[in-house]
């Protein structure tokens, strides 16, 4: 009965946006903010990470964190090819219309496709471009 239970309420629970919730707001009390791990988090997050990015109270350091992601993830969404009807994605199709949203707040990143080596998205942040995903050298290994 628990594992019936459990397979028909998961498709419901939306795992990622919880967990960019826990994350944002152990942040919020002082603790760390883990950045590297929500840039791993899909498009489901989009609607906590834009809440927290776009709330007046949130600190700078969340700020800071949370807009070159949702810059890359903006770019990412809008570089992509139409999709066929059955490529279609609830939680893309959210994000897109989500960001698209926020995308004045977002134009003060600078997002480009590096394809110099091994191709990969970056942000400038402080002067420096930086890797829209997990450290690169997570990749090569």
């Amino acid at each position: 009965v628990v594992i019936v239970g459990f397979g028909l309420t998961f498709p419901i629970l939306n795992v990622d946006e919880f967990i960019a919730h826990k994350n944002l707001d152990r942040a919020a009390r002082g603790l760390e903010l883990d950045g590297e791990y929500l840039k791993e988090l899909t498009n489901d997050a989009v609607p906590a990470l834009l809440s927290a990015y776009n709330d007046p109270s949130a600190s700078q350091l969340i700020k800071d964190t949370l807009g070159p992601d949702l810059a890359c993830r903006s770019s990412r969404i809008a570089a992509e090819d139409q999709q066929p009807w059955q490529g279609y994605n609830l939680s893309d199709a959210r994000a897109a219309r989500l960001l698209n949203a926020s995308a004045a707040s977002l134009n003060q990143f600078t997002v480009r496709y590096n394809e110099k080596g091994y191709p990969i998205w970056e942000v400038m942040v402080n002067n420096q471009w930086q890797n829209c995903d997990r450290q690169y050298d997570d990749y090569i290994d």
